[in-house]
């Protein structure tokens, strides 16, 4: 390479670094820690209710057609009991902060 193009390469270098500095880019800007908090616990949940969907086609498969409907209903029940528990203690375990004696709330049960 010759050093008219070593040059040229190097002067399209610094242009691009005063352009990035000069827009000051910064992955705080783009994605703040609660909306990854927020998507990482909705894609969880989505993956959870949809193994919850693929266990209770796998029970409805495995039994007579006359108790499918009770397979079903036990599986809505399992889901509203885990949805309970998460309400009473799971929030809290993920994202309650310890501010009782100050607030007098903790976080759990709502």
């Amino acid at each position: 390479m010759s050093d008219e193009s070593i040059a040229d390469l190097q002067a399209r270098i610094e242009a691009l670094e005063a352009i990035i500095s000069a827009q000051e880019l910064n992955t705080r800007d783009v994605l703040h820690t609660d909306d990854g908090n927020a998507f990482f616990l909705l894609f969880g949940s989505v993956l959870v209710f949809g193994m919850q969907a693929g266990f209770a086609m796998l029970e409805v498969g495995s039994v007579q057609i006359k108790n499918t409907g009770k397979i079903l209903m036990k599986n809505i029940f399992d889901a509203s009991v885990a949805g309970l528990f998460w309400w009473i203690t799971g929030y809290g375990l993920a994202f309650g902060s310890d501010a009782f004696i100050e607030t007098g709330k903790n976080g759990f049960a709502g």
